[in-house]
């Protein structure tokens, strides 16, 4: 994840590395109430999907038009209703890459590899 992600501004350009848009969609996305893990690779049927190098089980691409597909990779608690999780995934993803750098995110896709059983 080495692209970078070139933003105008009035005295210059800021450049954000995919890889920072990465974390931070990360911890948004930890920090979701019903998500138990992001898996630190996305498993091996889903990377035809996303782009090579991920990591983190998060992966950034920029598109066409300037705006950022993120697919995030998560496993779930027994019991947690997985379509409700998973729009407050893309909810608060987009709001705190939107918020910290300014990026607009047209697309949060959102895998769920496993449920996890607490014993």
């Amino acid at each position: 994840m080495n692209k970078k992600t070139d933003i105008p501004s009035k005295g210059g350009k800021v450049r954000i590395s995919e890889e920072v848009v990465a974390r931070i969609a990360y911890f948004a996305a930890k920090e979701t109430e019903g998500v138990s893990d992001i898996p630190a690779t996305f498993p091996t049927y889903l990377m035809g999907m996303v782009k090579k190098g991920s990591a983190k089980g998060v992966s950034v691409k920029a598109l066409e038009d300037g705006s950022l597909r993120i697919d995030v990779c998560i496993s779930v608690q027994y019991g947690t209703v997985i379509p409700t999780v998973s729009r407050k995934i893309q909810e608060a993803v987009i709001s705190s890459v939107k918020s910290m750098t300014g990026l607009t995110v047209s697309v949060v896709n959102v895998h769920v590899s496993s449920v996890i059983f607490d014993d």
